[in-house]
């Protein structure tokens, strides 16, 4: 997993042009917030996000073998073996979504059908369901789904209120 701490969020802040102040705080180039501080966190927000993706992609360009990943990323014995017997395995061109745990969603690129899903870290597929099986079993394989893709992630506790 790709973690920032304090002090690569800020070289990376430094490097794209906001102060950093000896408090930590970080504002825009002339040390004013002028009121549009989200701003300055959005774009922040999408500097680390952005370095996130490239190092996702550098990860792929020198891959690791399947033993090293499993152990770096810390796989189960099923993930494991699904990436082991999936390693040669090939597709088209696919649609591909980072998750926060650098876990990454892949389904066909459009205008293909989207007839499966698969769940990747490091390269290797960890999951794969197509659409025969999540029309067969849908509650089975949305919770193993859900469930491969967020390992790692924090459950949030979200509640809303339904007007009556």
């Amino acid at each position: 997993m790709i973690e920032y701490g304090p002090e690569k969020v800020r070289a990376l802040a430094l490097a794209a042009g906001f102060k950093v102040w000896r408090d930590g705080r970080i504002t825009a180039a002339d040390g004013m917030v002028s009121g549009a501080a989200s701003d300055c966190v959005t774009s922040l927000i999408a500097l680390v996000r952005a370095e996130v993706l490239k190092e996702a992609e550098q990860a792929v360009d020198a891959p690791m073998s399947v033993e090293q990943a499993a152990e770096h990323f810390g796989w189960s014995e099923a993930e494991f073996r699904h990436a082991q017997d999936n390693e040669d395995t090939e597709y088209g061109n696919e649609t591909v979504i980072v998750l926060a745990n650098g876990r990454a969603i892949h389904c066909p690129s459009f205008p293909a059908p989207c007839d499966y899903v698969r769940v990747v870290e490091g390269g290797y597929e960890l999951g794969y369901w197509n659409c025969d099986e999540w029309e067969m079993e849908p509650t089975d394989v949305m919770g193993a789904f859900i469930g491969l893709a967020r390992k790692g992630l924090r459950d949030t506790l979200v509640t809303q209120r339904v007007p009556a």
